[in-house]
């Protein structure tokens, strides 16, 4: 895991000049908590569960900020320094890749906490509150909405290779 620390490191410091080497590393830890999940972009737009739904298998967008549960979010350490991103709606729903398909355009959802792979996340600090939301499966795949930050925009994930100069990874958590 070193060499891979330290290859995401270099790959990180080449594509954003101003992240200190400190900073480069997966692993950041936060304070657990409730958070905000908001657009580097735009922060008026937030990580949203579509239609404020909590159920398995419930879509994961971009909406405009209405300070709503379906906006917020648990941080709570996994261990192996990545967490469980959980819902505000019902804690025993959690950020996860669908269908466990880690691979660019992999849908993001809700789904019931089991603790698999597919639901841990790492924390890579880019700048103050502004992080890549890295999947643990693959750490080289980052949550992505892709474009211009407008309600009801699907997120996924997008490999950073190919996506790693755009500002739709980086995500502003705050409370």
């Amino acid at each position: 895991m070193k060499l891979n620390n330290f290859l995401l490191c270099l790959i990180t410091l080449v594509t954003y000049a101003n992240v200190a080497s400190a900073d480069c590393g997966l692993g950041v830890r936060i304070k657990e908590g409730y958070y905000v999940i908001s657009s580097t972009v735009n922060q008026n737009f937030c990580v949203d569960v579509k239609m404020g739904v909590a159920a398995e298998k419930t879509n994961i967008q971009i909406h405009h900020a209405n300070g709503t549960k379906a906006q917020k979010w648990y941080f709570e350490y996994a261990g192996d320094d990545s967490y469980y991103i959980r819902s505000a709606l019902d804690r025993n729903l959690v950020l996860a890749i669908k269908n466990d398909a880690a691979i660019e355009g992999g849908n993001i959802q809700l789904a019931r906490f089991n603790g698999s792979e597919a639901q841990r996340w790492y924390l890579q600090k880019i700048a103050k509150d502004e992080y890549h939301i890295r999947s643990y499966i693959d750490y080289m795949l980052v949550l992505d909405f892709s474009g211009r930050p407008a309600d009801r925009v699907n997120i996924k994930l997008s490999d950073f290779f190919k996506n790693g100069d755009k500002d739709s990874i980086i995500w502003k958590i705050h409370k």
